[in-house]
């Protein structure tokens, strides 16, 4: 079966297309599948796999699985892969003028803006807006902004929001004990609050640095696939925060994998702006066990 695999500032997608229906997803093989082929060792390496399938409400519907065989929500690098991949498939090109693709998801519809710069190709997705209700992140105690936490005897300072999937971020200026740049300290905290018992579908944890006025470094730590070089949702999930903390609206967020753009605008409606790039295709045997 053919497969494209596609990265958003490092974070990296095989990229299958469904729209013939050709995929049995209750297949018994299928996460053993999943957890093959996104192996960086004895697979194609990655950190998940996007399907292309065929949607009623827009141009196209995504369905995304973790390395770890588990299905996600929503991711904003991955949305943002899939709609070049899919302009790719109808034949447009966007060197003159921008496109636009709709693409449904379980954290619903979203709409994707496709420009390109020389030869770099730019994906601006609307994440639509942050929430910060116990019950759409979610979590089981009150007010999760600013709010001290024991996991495990060791106390953090916790700002939850969801983003479509649920983010819990950690400023470093908040903890005396915390080092962005360790990378040991950083896995330790991200397994043990990624599955903390108050969060019922787990979390992703980002850990922020504040260089500047409007400019963070981020490392995000995903449910189901540990740390990743970026993650979209994450990004927003910071910037979120901090414009809750310090009204900030457009801010630079640089990843291990690179930049990302993301502006909030008046309406609390979020944007995601930053490069997508094709790495390779080719034919994947593993892939055809899942077929109907």
């Amino acid at each position: 079966m053919k497969f494209s695999k596609m990265h958003g500032i490092g974070n990296d997608f095989i990229i299958v297309d469904d729209m013939d229906e050709i995929i049995d997803f209750d297949n018994q093989f299928f996460l053993k599948v999943i957890h093959e082929i996104c192996d960086r060792h004895t697979g194609i390496g990655a950190d998940g796999v996007i399907f292309m399938c065929k949607s009623e409400t827009a141009d196209i519907k995504m369905r995304i699985f973790n390395s770890d065989g588990s299905e996600a929500r929503m991711c904003g690098n991955g949305v943002r892969c899939l709609a070049g991949l899919y302009l790719d498939r109808i034949n447009k090109d966007c060197v003159d003028q921008n496109y636009e693709v709709k693409i449904d998801t379980l954290s619903g519809v979203m709409n994707v803006c496709l420009s390109s710069v020389g030869i770099t190709r730019i994906g601006e997705v609307n994440m639509g807006t942050a929430v910060f209700t116990k019950e759409s992140i979610p979590i089981l105690i009150d007010l999760p902004y600013k709010q001290k936490v024991s996991f495990d005897e060791e106390v953090f300072t916790i700002n939850c929001v969801s983003m479509g999937n649920p983010h819990t971020v950690l400023f470093e200026k908040d903890h005396s004990f915390l080092n962005i740049d360790n990378d040991m300290e950083f896995e330790r905290i991200g397994r043990k609050i990624e599955c903390d018992n108050i969060f019922p579908d787990r979390t992703n944890v980002e850990l922020v640095r504040i260089t500047d006025d409007c400019n963070v470094v981020v490392r995000v730590w995903e449910r189901g696939a540990g740390e990743t070089l970026g993650c979209g949702t994450g990004a927003c999930a910071v910037a979120a925060i901090l414009n809750k903390r310090y009204d900030w609206r457009s801010i630079a967020v640089k990843m291990p994998g690179g930049d990302l753009a993301v502006t909030i605008l008046k309406s609390g409606k979020i944007l995601l702006k930053g490069e997508i790039k094709m790495v390779f295709q080719g034919d994947c045997e593993t892939l055809d066990l899942i077929k109907k």
